[in-house]
């Protein structure tokens, strides 16, 4: 397995070998600590290396600064470095990121896998909006490394290219009231042919046998299954115990298919009580309305109240049921355009795990953004 480990005291030995086996200086990647002693290492490089990743005991001009050491198994492969945030000389330099493997660790992709682990990182560490990165114009490789890992080449000089990640973007494409013998074809088909998977909340009572080979395309293609009750009926004035049965019925038959429990429910018609947040352990999604529901709209009408309505962490309210064309229609508009922004699609389950909310840090509300 591999993958990122900051700096430690705990690593010392393997940490202090792989230090003194990088070179001095190559393709821009510097080392100053490769000729050091295994006592300066321990006493003053290593601490140091804490030290910065903490803001303490920076050097005049320096920015906080983690090291992450990329390990497979048990063995250091690579290094790579974190700046936490830029100055005027990083943003006209080096930037958030450097990184070096060994020499003959070379050509095995660990540095296509260790910039993905580290720009995943950066992205919960550093204030900016895109990442900033540079590399040596005689140094190919790792230029396409950096293109295969979503960056663009924002300027150059004689000597290097200067690069840019852009912050990502995320979005979840979720379907009511299915499923359904022919849209939710449809809906699907269309998923797989723009390569994007959604979340579909499901009536109970629509999950007959009959429709279970569509569910399990579902899973198939990564979506997710959750629930909106098992009959789509107005839950206000029911009782505590015909709500938790709405629930736990279709919670089962969810379970059936993919042998693990719903995390999320979407209230029929949206409609809340405090009964139903105490009745019901799942965090409640609404999502961007696009008017779905209503006939006489057309797809260019839902696509752009779906567009206009997205941002980071947003949720997508559609509907697969049955003869609901416009709506596949308007798929062909809406995932095009928001991929064209900057937009990756993910689950609910992904969107919201990405936000950090929990059953048990979930706000009493319906969720339309993660950010609400």
């Amino acid at each position: 397995m591999i993958y990122l480990k900051e700096a430690n005291l705990e690593d010392v030995q393997k940490e202090y070998e792989f230090i003194t086996q990088l070179p001095e200086d190559e393709n821009g990647f510097t080392n100053p600590n490769c000729g050091c002693s295994f006592e300066e290492f321990t006493e003053k490089i290593l601490p140091g290396y804490i030290d910065h990743s903490k803001g303490l005991n920076l050097p005049a001009g320096h920015v906080p600064e983690t090291q992450y050491f990329l390990w497979d198994e048990d063995e250091i492969v690579g290094l790579f470095r974190i700046r936490h945030h830029l100055c005027e000389a990083l943003a006209n330099g080096a930037g958030h990121i450097g990184y070096g493997i060994r020499k003959e660790f070379r050509g095995r992709g660990y540095a296509n896998e260790g910039l993905r682990l580290t720009i995943e990182k950066a992205w919960s560490i550093i204030p900016e909006d895109e990442i900033y990165m540079s590399v040596h114009k005689d140094n190919p490789a790792s230029l396409k490394t950096q293109l295969k890992n979503g960056a663009y080449i924002h300027h150059e000089d004689e000597k290097e290219y200067f690069t840019r990640v852009k912050r990502p973007k995320y979005i979840a494409l979720t379907f009511d009231d299915g499923p359904s013998d022919t849209t939710t074809r449809q809906v699907l088909s269309k998923l797989k042919k723009h390569g994007v998977v959604g979340s579909f909340f499901l009536i109970g009572q629509n999950m007959t046998p009959e429709r279970e080979e569509i569910l399990r395309e579902e899973i198939a293609m990564g979506c997710d299954l959750q629930n909106h009750s098992l009959t789509h009926s107005d839950m206000r004035e029911m009782s505590e115990e015909t709500i938790k049965a709405e629930i736990e019925e279709t919670t089962g038959r969810i379970v059936s298919l993919t042998g693990k429990e719903p995390e999320f429910f979407r209230p029929p018609y949206i409609y809340v009580s405090d009964r139903m947040f105490d009745s019901i352990p799942l965090i409640f999604i609404c999502g961007i309305a696009s008017d779905d529901w209503i006939p006489d709209t057309d797809a260019a009408h839902r696509a752009r109240k779906v567009i206009e309505g997205a941002r980071n962490g947003a949720v997508v309210l559609l509907h697969d049921l049955e003869g609901n064309d416009a709506t596949v229609e308007a798929l062909d508009i809406i995932i095009p355009e928001l991929k064209k922004q900057g937009y990756q699609f993910v689950t609910i389950t992904e969107l919201v795990q990405r936000a950090g909310i929990t059953a048990e840090n979930a706000k009493r509300e319906v969720y339309t953004y993660t950010d609400q």
